[in-house]
């Protein structure tokens, strides 16, 4: 079935997998800054801090993302800009 799929020939013995750590990471990382600088969170996420607290609203924000827009996010914010012209 679907999952003998999924875990046989794809995604729990793959390369996929082993990017499982680095985006943990990322996530993680987004998430410390954001904690740590909530006046750069957009509007919508940090007018809500007083009423639903710091860790919710930065957590809102990151699970918002796409896939792309953290990994461009987390580029901005932690890659040298000289190192994306490498």
């Amino acid at each position: 079935g679907t999952y003998d799929t999924l875990t046989g020939n794809g995604y729990m013995n793959s390369a996929a997998k082993d990017e499982e750590k680095k985006v943990t990471s990322v996530i993680e990382m987004l998430f410390e800054y954001y904690c740590a600088h909530t006046s750069e969170l957009p509007d919508i996420y940090f007018k809500n801090i007083e009423e639903d607290g710091v860790e919710i609203c930065v957590a809102d924000y990151i699970a918002s993302m796409s896939d792309r827009g953290a990994v461009e996010l987390f580029s901005e914010l932690f890659v040298p800009h000289n190192w994306l012209n490498i």
